[in-house]
């Protein structure tokens, strides 16, 4: 039984569709992370650090505080 739409599954975007909506490159992303201003819902093998996946709503709310 699927369930999507539902607020209990995050909706999961990639770092180059946080970057978009944080108006920045997908480098400063990775800087967000390192520095722990942005934290991955989940991170994938792939990559030197690997790759991130990020929750859609925490990214709108740091992307909201981030334009004030």
């Amino acid at each position: 039984m699927c369930h999507h739409g539902s607020m209990s599954t995050p909706d999961l975007i990639s770092t180059r569709t946080a970057a978009v909506l944080l108006k920045t490159s997908t480098r400063t992303v990775a800087r967000m992370v390192q520095r722990g201003t942005l934290t991955p819902a989940a991170t994938m093998s792939g990559g030197p650090n690997g790759v991130h996946v990020f929750d859609r709503s925490a990214v709108e709310a740091l992307a909201q505080e981030r334009a004030k």
